[in-house]
């Protein structure tokens, strides 16, 4: 049986483009799911900056755990690890930009 390659191009498109927004676009679905489930499991979300951030950072703080551990014990470091703390970090930074405006008792908007 032989082997073959189709290509297909589409003028004005370009392949590296379209394969970078595919990606993205996975990057962003895992994101944004991360986030629903989060904004589902603890419903309660901090009024003031100063623990939004914490939370921001304590889940960077769980990814640069993960790349250390993949980085220098090989049984426990996994990239899907790594892949995981990223996207609660991530949705963790989101839900804190979707909520930074919102005035809080001590900081209120004037």
């Amino acid at each position: 049986m032989s082997k073959f390659t189709i290509t297909i191009e589409f003028p004005g498109v370009d392949p590296y483009k379209t394969a970078k927004a595919l990606i993205l676009t996975d990057v962003l679905r895992a994101v944004l799911d991360e986030l629903d489930r989060a904004e589902q499991l603890w419903q309660k979300w901090p009024a003031d900056p100063i623990h939004q951030a914490a939370i921001v950072a304590e889940e960077a703080g769980e990814l640069v755990q993960a790349a250390l551990q993949f980085e220098y014990d090989y049984e426990k470091g996994t990239l899907d690890e790594i892949r995981k703390e990223a996207t609660q970090t991530a949705a963790m930074a989101i839900r804190l930009l979707k909520n930074i405006n919102q005035p809080t008792i001590s900081h209120e908007i004037k």
